[in-house]
């Protein structure tokens, strides 16, 4: 999570300053209308921060997909012989012998 953070630092700082300055903000906005816009785009804000941190965390800190040891799992097994190639029926139905012929 820590290379997301520093990747998007610039993102993450922008986010937070304009949380900041609208949360200061708000005291001083005359028109509920005004003070929930404020506050609405402060919440979203502060939502997407937070949403996105804890899901770069769960898939590259908590989750086995960043781990990689399920490719060698899945790399491990061979393929049965017959995996690979077209059904017979197939090969018929679509004519596909004159472009595919046996070799």
């Amino acid at each position: 999570m820590w290379q997301v953070v520093q990747y998007n630092s610039g993102i993450y700082a922008c986010a937070l300053v304009i949380i900041c300055a609208a949360w200061l903000f708000i005291p001083h906005t005359q028109p509920v209308v005004e003070r929930m816009v404020v506050a609405g785009i402060a919440t979203a804000l502060l939502f997407w921060v937070c949403s996105s941190l804890l899901v770069s965390h769960y898939v590259y800190d908590c989750s086995p997909l960043y781990d990689l040891n399920w490719v060698k799992r899945y790399l491990s097994k061979v393929p049965s012989a017959g995996s690979m190639s077209m059904p017979v029926w197939t090969k018929q139905a679509c004519g596909s012998r004159n472009y595919f012929p046996q070799q």
